[in-house]
């Protein structure tokens, strides 16, 4: 019995070292898999920003901020430079370089305002003051098109009648294209336009014969083959959303290495962080230098 137990402690003194050293080598092999689980890596999901040369980038800019049927605010002559310059430090908070994907933004840079906007009210012209103000390019990896995001501070509400800009941060977003990418695209849109404009004109003329006959089984005919249309149509990309936002040539504005911008924008702000919901105000045109936009 003394032998045994003897034996059994012996056991016991050999195994307990190679127990904790294999404690250890499972705690290390355990972090270096969490930490291999938690590694992002940007360049899987994002790519680079394509640098674009903005220098001096004047752009003439329009606001109209209120409701759909009713009042507004119609900001006019809205003036100012994109530059490379860094920012004033109390710029607004940018959702690219602030928001859940940081990669995707280019960076922030300073905004020049070169004329404060303006509108008029029952006091006569006003001035819109938008201070602060910086811009970056957000663009996913394989993206068709990025944005341009101007941010600005708003020191004191711009009221007008019933429209209201808050005070805060407010932002003006224009997408931005790579323009032969979007040469492309538009010769598709033209060869999918002239499928579904075909394929509409079928698709009415079998709804107008299912309409028109009193026989049911040509009713059921004609509705199943408007409905076998119907798909060919969506098949195509007709009226889809990449061809809804396929612009038209005066619906862009060719700026430096490429890049072609939209001249129409959304004006937008956020309560809280960039997790939540955007808050839309309005929209935004670019122009000329004598641009204006209707009271």
């Amino acid at each position: 019995i003394l032998q045994t137990l003897t034996n059994i402690k012996y056991r016991i003194a050999i195994m307990i070292p190679i127990y904790f050293l294999s404690l250890i080598a499972l705690s290390a092999t355990s972090i270096d898999a969490l930490a291999f689980s938690t590694t992002f890596s940007p360049e899987k999901v994002f790519s680079k920003v394509p640098a674009v040369n903005v220098e001096k980038t004047c752009l003439d800019i329009s606001l109209d901020v209120g409701h759909v049927d009713g009042s507004h605010i119609p900001i006019k002559q809205f003036q100012f430079e994109l530059t490379q310059s860094k920012p004033n430090k109390l710029h607004p908070s940018m959702p690219g370089a602030n928001g859940p994907n940081p990669f995707t933004s280019s960076g922030v840079k300073k905004i020049e305002v070169t004329k404060d906007g303006h509108f008029i009210d029952i006091r006569g012209t006003q001035r819109a003051n938008l201070s602060d103000g910086c811009w970056e390019m957000v663009w996913r990896k394989h993206a068709f098109s990025g944005v341009i995001v101007c941010g600005f501070n708003v020191p004191d509400e711009i009221k007008r009648n019933d429209a209201l800009l808050p005070s805060g941060r407010v932002y003006i977003t224009f997408p931005v294209w790579k323009k032969t990418e979007l040469m492309e695209r538009k010769e598709k849109k033209i060869e999918v336009t002239k499928v579904g404009i075909v394929l509409t004109q079928e698709k009415d003329e079998e709804i107008r014969k299912m309409i028109s006959t009193k026989n049911i089984i040509m009713k059921a005919l004609h509705f199943r083959s408007a409905c076998a249309i119907t798909e060919k149509i969506t098949t195509s990309g007709y009226g889809s959303p990449w061809y809804t936002k396929i612009p038209e040539d005066d619906e862009v504005t060719e700026i430096e290495n490429g890049y072609v911008l939209s001249t129409k924008g959304t004006v937008w702000t956020k309560t809280e962080s960039f997790f939540e919901e955007k808050i839309l105000l309005g929209h935004a045109t670019i122009g000329t230098t004598d641009s204006t936009l209707r009271p």
